[in-house]
């Protein structure tokens, strides 16, 4: 109690931390309860206070497509569909707003939850994932062959690999130069950072 008495500009920047919140604000919101904790990191529920502004916000910010972005509420990085990341993400973040009491808190407790059925299915999965993708590419899945970890790449349509010829090139109709179309994409495992050819789960000499 002392402890609140004695630095009442903390329990002031928390106040309007929720004014923020009330009215719409969530970067104020979130600025003065990180401003609040930077003054007072005990001050009563500003850890959860700025844990859930947090979570607001990732869910205010819409995709191009006007999807919310479910991996950034869960604050996992999108383009991998790795479940033990987002289960661990969501765990943290469900035993951070443990006092559901205040309505951001239980809001953020909420979003998390709509999140965590969003990505905790396959299916779900990669139904967002294909309403987020751009220039007609598709998003698929394939385990990768060394850790069995499911990896998240986008195919192009094609890819093209224009070659061009020399004026000299009709001499030899057995060119290797001529224009072709083929497969180029090698995919990086975000776990054990092995890359593979997802068609024929073919693996890479290279790893880093």
């Amino acid at each position: 109690m002392l402890k609140r008495l004695m630095d009442p500009s903390s329990r002031a920047a928390k106040e309007v931390a929720e004014q923020k919140f009330i009215a719409g604000d969530l970067e104020g919101a979130l600025k003065f309860a990180i401003l609040s904790k930077k003054l007072d990191s005990h001050m009563e529920g500003i850890d959860e206070d700025v844990v859930a502004y947090q979570v607001h916000l990732a869910a205010s910010k819409k995709s191009v497509t006007g999807e919310t972005d479910w991996y950034k509420v869960l604050g996992v990085k999108s383009g991998f569909s790795d479940m033990e990341n987002i289960k661990k993400n969501y765990n943290n973040l469900a035993a951070a707003l443990l006092n559901r009491s205040r309505p951001a808190v239980d809001g953020a407790f909420r979003l998390i939850k709509q999140a965590w059925s969003k990505l905790s299915s396959d299916d779900q999965v990669e139904l967002f994932s294909h309403k987020d993708v751009m220039c007609g590419n598709k998003v698929e899945k394939k385990a990768c062959p060394r850790c069995k970890r499911w990896c998240k790449y986008e195919t192009p349509k094609r890819c093209d690999h224009h070659v061009q010829r020399t004026k000299y090139d009709h001499k030899n109709p057995n060119s290797k130069t001529k224009t072709r179309t083929k497969n180029c994409l090698l995919v990086t495992c975000p776990s054990c950072r092995c890359q593979f050819d997802p068609k024929t789960s073919s693996t890479s000499n290279s790893r880093f």
